[in-house]
C-alpha cells in the first residue's frame, strides 16, 4: 500500500553555485512555520521581508560551510555568529536553537529531491526511461547540493526525535518511488523483496556518491548518470533470473 505523503513545512529550492555546493533562492514554508512558533503560537499569515529571508539564506549556507568542514556537533552558534559577523541574538531571531538550522537544512534537502521524483513519477510511464530520469534527478542533486546533501547524510543523527521522524517519513516516500520504478522496469517480479533490495543497494550508491563526490576533479553529473543507469540496469536485468535456485546452480556449475 502505498503511503501517504506527510506534511511538512517547507517549500523549498536550490540552486546550483559554480563549486558545486548549492544555495537557498527560498525556504518560504519553512519561514511561515517559523512565523507561527516565534511570534504568535497561531496559525497567522505574516510576511517575511526580502531581508528576512535574505538573512536565514545566509544562516544556513554559513551553517552548511561550517558543518562541512567541523561536523555540527564541533560547531557552535558563536561559530556561526563570527563567520556572518553578527551577534548571536540575530540568529535566533530566526532559529531558537542550532538544532533547528541543521532541520532546515536536512528538510530542505529532502523536500527537493522528494518533489523532483515525484515529478518523475507523474510524467513518465515503466520502463528503462523512468529508471533513467531517476537516476538524473538523484545525481543532479546530489552533484548540485555537496555540502548541503553531505552534511544531511552525516549529521541526520543529531535532529531531535520529532524532527527525525519528519525527514525519515520523507525518505520513505523517496524509497517507495524508486522501489516502484525498479519493480516497473523488471515487470513487477512476484518476488518483492528482490525489488526492495535493488532498491536499497540502489539508493546506497547514490548516498556514497553524495558523501565522496568531487565537483572539481570527478566527472560531470551528466556522464556520472549515464554511467550510474549503465550500472544499474545491466545488472539489474540479471538479478530476477539468477535469483531463482536452478539459476544460481548453473552459475556455480560454470564458475
Amino acid at each position: 500500500m502505498k503511503q501517504k505523503r506527510p506534511v511538512m513545512p517547507g517549500m523549498f529550492i536550490f540552486d546550483a553555485g559554480p563549486d558545486g555546493t548549492g544555495f537557498f533562492l527560498g525556504a518560504i514554508g519553512f519561514l511561515r512555520e517559523r512565523t507561527i512558533h516565534m511570534r504568535t503560537g497561531r496559525n497567522e499569515n505574516i510576511r517575511w521581508t526580502d531581508r528576512q529571508i535574505k538573512r536565514i539564506k545566509a544562516i544556513a549556507r554559513v551553517s552548511i560551510e561550517l558543518f562541512s568542514a567541523k561536523g555540527y556537533l564541533e560547531t557552535s552558534m558563536d561559530d556561526i555568529a563570527r563567520a556572518l559577523r553578527t551577534t548571536k541574538g540575530g540568529i535566533y531571531h530566526y532559529f531558537r536553537r542550532k538544532e533547528e538550522i541543521l532541520y532546515f537544512i536536512c528538510s530542505t534537502c529532502t523536500e527537493l529531491k522528494l518533489r523532483g521524483l515525484e515529478e518523475v513519477s507523474v510524467e513518465t510511464g515503466d520502463g528503462a526511461e523512468r529508471v533513467r530520469l531517476v537516476i538524473s534527478h538523484l545525481v543532479d542533486h546530489c552533484t548540485a547540493n555537496v555540502k548541503a546533501t553531505r552534511t544531511s547524510l552525516n549529521e541526520l543523527r543529531n535532529l531531535s526525535p520529532k524532527h527525525l521522524k519528519i525527514i525519515n517519513a520523507k525518505e520513505e516516500c523517496c524509497r517507495e518511488i524508486v522501489t516502484e520504478a525498479i519493480a516497473g522496469f523488471l515487470g513487477r517480479p512476484r518476488n518483492k523483496q528482490i525489488v526492495r533490495a535493488l532498491s536499497l543497494a540502489f539508493l546506497g550508491i547514490i548516498d556514497r556518491l553524495c558523501l565522496q563526490y568531487d565537483p572539481k576533479n570527478d566527472m560531470g553529473p551528466e556522464k556520472l548518470s549515464e554511467l550510474t543507469f549503465a550500472l544499474f540496469i545491466y545488472g539489474a536485468r540479471n538479478v530476477v533470473p539468477v535469483s531463482s535456485p536452478e539459476a544460481r546452480e548453473h552459475l556455480v556449475s560454470n564458475s
